[in-house]
């Protein structure tokens, strides 16, 4: 069963108190869509919590040297692509080991940043940190008799 058939997600099945959440609206339908339900298995990952904010995904990449990988961010998504460069391949009595070109994709959420990777032993490592902007964090609200005065630059558009 789909998600969509178990719970209808639109916004108006939020209760009215909650503002700002039709973005995760988004997200669980791009979790119901076929591209996302088949995306590559190959090269195996794990994803490890190493601190309350911190993360390192670790990738399986045997074979694969540093300048035939390359790691992307743009806007939410993470693209990690791998392709060895060096075609000449000797002959294989058994090959069990597999070397061939990959494009995984991972979502990122708003405030992960992608700090750096590392490429050993045949595991790439990339270190990710959950970074709460200033903005994000709690603060107190003055209460005065007029409204606030917003900048022009202050102004969100759609």
């Amino acid at each position: 069963m789909t998600l969509s058939k178990t719970f209808k997600f639109n916004t108006s099945n939020f209760p009215s108190r909650h503002i700002g959440f039709d973005r995760w609206v988004d997200f669980f339908e791009l979790l119901d869509t076929p591209e996302y339900n088949k995306s590559p298995s190959f090269p195996p990952h794990n994803i490890i919590k190493t601190s309350d904010f911190q993360y390192e995904l670790e990738l399986a990449v045997a074979g694969f040297k540093e300048d035939e990988i390359d790691i992307t961010v743009e806007k939410n998504k993470m693209i990690i692509t791998g392709e060895i460069k060096n075609k000449e391949e000797p002959e294989y009595l058994y090959r069990g080991i597999a070397s061939r070109t990959f494009n995984k994709v991972f979502t990122l959420m708003d405030t992960i940043l992608v700090e750096g990777a590392s490429l050993k032993d045949g595991i790439l490592r990339v270190y990710l940190k959950n970074s709460i902007p200033e903005a994000h964090k709690p603060k107190k609200i003055a209460i005065t008799d007029s409204p606030p005065k917003l900048e022009s630059s202050q102004l969100l558009i759609e």
